[in-house]
């Protein structure tokens, strides 16, 4: 695993085991529509939002795809079963 896909999966492995509780939509600016979800893991929740940049200079896309197909054809499937066995 590349140093780069080490470091998203750290930081995303908090996400692993969550449920999402709710829809985030922003159009508090009429040009940029923010958009997103909350996950609650436990008793913490996380706001995951699509943003342009990890500054946040503008709204993002996020693509929403069947998982266990895409997951099983690219492998990455199985590291993110390993890692949730790890964090848990």
């Amino acid at each position: 695993m590349s140093k780069a896909q080490q470091a998203y999966t750290k930081y995303l492995s908090p996400l692993i085991g969550g449920k999402v509780t709710n829809i985030i939509i922003d159009d508090s600016d009429p040009h940029d529509l923010y958009m997103g979800i909350v996950i609650q893991v436990g008793k913490r929740s996380y706001q995951l939002v699509a943003l342009a940049d990890e500054e946040g200079n503008g709204p993002g896309f996020l693509e929403v795809v069947s998982l266990p197909r895409i997951l099983a054809e690219s492998g990455f499937l199985e590291v993110v079963e390993r890692k949730a066995k790890v964090t848990e």
